[in-house]
């Protein structure tokens, strides 16, 4: 049980997620505690996974979107891209990680396990002036040239890399550089 409680607490120092979003990460530390994905950082927990996860889809600009993949390189684990779809695929709907920018390295949406998942995606992208367009395979389709964001690193890694990382360091405040 303190294996449990240790990683709920770090949830909470990690990312602040909503309590849907809660219940599923105390579900699969209680029935996957040992799973902890590798990288060359070392060892992180699903936690530590997901909250990376979190904080990158924060930092896509409005209007912009990015692919899975290139979430999976930014937090140091280019080769965890269908992790970082299961991470997003668990969120709950009035979560404020706006899962809706990511999208698959062909610029189709990717279906959620609700049957409105894509509608609704695209109705948030569309609102927030992204093109989507269905191609005659009735999939939903962006143009990755027009809309793609894909930095070459994330501000918010600074708080898994620097220890000297602080709320009060002006460092920590710094914008991400964007290819825009």
């Amino acid at each position: 049980m303190p294996y449990f409680l240790s990683h709920v607490l770090s949830i909470f120092i990690c990312v602040t997620i909503s309590k849907q979003d809660l219940s599923f990460l105390a579900f699969l530390f209680i029935f996957l505690p040992d799973a902890k994905p590798t990288s060359t950082m070392g060892n992180l927990s699903m936690a530590e996974f997901y909250a990376r996860v979190y904080d990158a889809v924060e930092e896509i600009p409005y209007g912009k979107v990015c692919t899975y993949g290139i979430i999976a390189k930014l937090i140091g684990m280019p080769t965890y891209s269908r992790h970082v779809g299961q991470a997003l695929k668990f969120l709950h709907p009035d979560t404020h990680v706006p899962w809706h920018r990511v999208i698959s390295s062909r610029g189709v949406l990717s279906p959620r396990d609700r049957k409105s998942g894509i509608v609704e995606q695209q109705a948030r992208l569309q609102e927030e002036g992204v093109e989507v367009h269905v191609s005659s395979m009735n999939e939903y389709r962006i143009s990755l040239s027009q809309y793609l964001w894909s930095p070459k690193s994330l501000v918010c890694m600074e708080k898994y890399t620097d220890n000297n990382a602080s709320p009060n360091n002006p460092k920590d405040n710094n914008e991400p550089q964007r290819n825009e």
